[in-house]
């Protein structure tokens, strides 16, 4: 038996009022007051699988839109239930949950960790402000998977932008060190998960944009999970870049400059 709201056992026609407009339908009855926001926040539970992030869309349990108050009964079937809840940036909000038998509930990452189903490993910085045209390097991270797990290790990974002005222009990359060529490239938000097999030198993930308009300096953050902890997760060094200029004469060739780079030690070139 469940119940959409609870009355005190005293209680005055305004507090009961107040109550009852979190059930459906009596909401539904109640007419719209005048100059009130009527902007909604939609709060949303899916299915959460942590090595499917960025890749198709997981199961919706349930949708709840509001600017006062709702609440809803969802039955589960038996077994373990890994779900996330999502709610509208911009809004002051409070949820509760409740259930009949004990569940956990937290960030995903701490969580996980936690529960022993994902290894997590985080980032977070600034870039700076850039004119247009400008190229930026936002940071390297060297990160080697273990050599003794009995599968590859499946890494999920997420950058996120604090400036919406800057999302269309920022990537990132994960390189295998071993100089094998292999570069797979992202936009900002969550890509979908890989597996990564162990190597020698490892692998290099770093972000970078061009910007196309001016954009003000904001932060980043960069947020993994691997299906076994990483054995090493270490900050390179990101010096300025080299910038060669000139100018180019048509040629049938295709070629805009050449350049001689000779090396002391091994080195990672973008």
């Amino acid at each position: 038996m469940s119940f959409d709201a609870t009355l005190p056992a005293v209680s005055t026609a305004s507090v009961t009022l107040e109550a009852l407009k979190g059930v459906s339908a009596v909401k539904a009855r109640l007419p719209a007051a005048a100059g009130v926001d009527t902007s909604v926040c939609t709060a949303v539970l899916h299915d959460y699988d942590w090595s499917k992030t960025g890749a198709a869309p997981q199961r919706t349990v349930l949708r709840l839109n509001t600017n006062t108050t709702h609440s809803v009964t969802v039955s589960l079937p038996r077994g373990r239930h890994v779900m996330q809840l999502d709610v509208d940036p911009g809004f002051y909000f409070t949820a509760n949950m409740r259930s009949m038998t004990a569940f956990d509930m937290g960030r995903p990452a701490k969580l996980l960790e936690e529960k022993k189903l994902a290894a997590p490993a985080e980032a977070e910085g600034a870039y700076p402000a850039m004119a247009a045209g400008d190229w930026c390097v936002w940071f390297r991270r060297v990160f080697k998977v273990s050599a003794e797990a009995e599968t590859p290790t499946t890494v999920s990974a997420a950058l996120s932008v604090s400036d919406a002005a800057m999302s269309p222009f920022a990537r990132f990359a994960v390189v295998d060190n071993d100089g094998t060529g292999t570069v797979t490239h992202f936009v900002a938000g969550a890509a979908p998960a890989k597996t990564f097999a162990p190597n020698a030198n490892g692998y290099t993930i770093m972000a970078y944009s061009k910007a196309l308009t001016p954009v003000p300096s904001g932060r980043w953050r960069l947020s993994a999970l691997a299906s076994t902890p990483f054995q090493a997760f270490t900050e390179m060094p990101t010096a300025d870049p080299a910038r060669f200029n000139g100018a180019y004469a048509p040629n049938y060739q295709h070629l805009i400059c050449r350049f001689r780079v000779a090396v002391k030690e091994r080195a990672l070139l973008a």
